[in-house]
């Protein structure tokens, strides 16, 4: 899918503002570059997609209960070691 990605500077807060408009008003991350700003923006959209694409698998009667419990357990080790990752389970 495709989101837009809003960079402006921000005076008050001495950093580069990357908002996504398709996600409301609160969705934004910044950047102490215009490039670190986007970067993050990616990392927010990914976040949300893989967030989606779990919420989807939650309603998917197909979708083995042990690749839902396998993807848990790796999002909680993940989580706990500050990092985030699609493994792409589930997908045919």
């Amino acid at each position: 899918m495709k989101y837009s990605i809003l960079i402006q500077w921000s005076e008050e807060d001495q950093a580069y503002i990357a908002s996504l408009p398709e996600w409301g008003e609160y969705a934004r991350t910044h950047g102490e570059t215009y490039e670190e700003a986007l970067e993050n923006a990616k990392e927010v959209l990914e976040d949300i997609e893989n967030e989606l694409k779990w919420q989807e698998s939650l309603s998917n009667p197909d979708m083995d209960l042990g690749i839902l419990q396998e993807m848990a357990q790796l999002a909680l080790l993940e989580d706990e070691e500050g990092k985030t990752e699609d493994k792409g389970f589930g997908e045919k």
